[in-house]
């Protein structure tokens, strides 16, 4: 028998309750805090990833007046931060603790040299806009890669509450096998590179968020970035903000 849903039931058990209030980790890329996209980009979201500041006094309709508030595109990414995916947002797996993953962390990323990455543009990817390397960068897919693999034994495993939440009904079989074994279906040869800078969006939406976000980042669509460094983002809860723990520079 397949165990009904919180959306069927119309509420969550105790365990699944108590798994939303536990704390969680993700393995990220985040720019420099001095970078101009991430400054840009943060007062887009409204929220600073890296020191938890919430930003409410940026007027995004000096960008593009055809919308009165363009802060409703962008309220899920302003949860998790302006940043790459690299590890999926994970509970620590029993038995482990932060100071594990921390160090290895550090190991993890003395192995790896800093690159250079394709120039960023403004792309779709699935139904949201995001930035995105003209071209697929293969040093930055084994990248994260090899940090979906090499952290895995820190991963608790999903719950049916959390698999449900990838929905999994809209999913291919690769990416369901790929979210069965991972945790998250984007991952190995599903993975593409994007840092997200709004929600879903209808289609009558796409063209004049877009046409603003390019506004925005005019100065710096067209132009390479490096990859020099991993981050250990936390969450207290699945309803709170993540916030950057710590930078670990690519020294290999």
């Amino acid at each position: 028998m397949n165990t009904p849903s919180p959306s069927a039931t119309g509420s969550i058990s105790s365990s699944e309750s108590d798994i939303q209030n536990q704390e969680r980790y993700a393995i990220y890329f985040a720019l420099p805090t001095d970078h101009p996209v991430y400054r840009l980009a943060t007062l887009w979201l409204g929220y600073d990833v890296c020191t938890g500041r919430h930003i409410e006094d940026f007027e995004k309709t000096v960008y593009h007046r055809d919308l009165d508030d363009l802060a409703n595109f962008s309220t899920n990414p302003k949860k998790y931060g302006f940043h790459a995916t690299l590890k999926a947002p994970f509970r620590l797996q029993s038995g482990k603790n932060i100071e594990e993953l921390e160090s290895a962390l550090e190991a993890f990323s003395k192995n790896f040299r800093a690159f250079k990455c394709k120039p960023l543009k403004i792309k779709k990817i699935d139904k949201f806009l995001a930035l995105m390397p003209v071209k697929s960068c293969k040093k930055l897919n084994a990248l994260a890669s090899e940090c979906v693999t090499t952290f895995e034994d820190f991963r608790a495993p999903n719950t049916e509450v959390e698999r449900a939440r990838r929905h999994p009904e809209n999913l291919t079989p690769n990416q369901i096998e790929l979210l069965d074994k991972w945790g998250y279906p984007y991952v190995m040869d599903e993975f593409r590179f994007h840092m997200t800078l709004s929600n879903r969006l209808k289609k009558e939406d796409v063209k004049v968020v877009r046409k603003c976000l390019k506004q925005l980042f005019r100065s710096f669509l067209g132009k390479s970035f490096h990859v020099d460094q991993i981050c250990l983002f936390h969450q207290s809860s699945y309803h709170e903000p993540f916030k950057l723990v710590k930078r670990y520079p690519l020294e290999g």
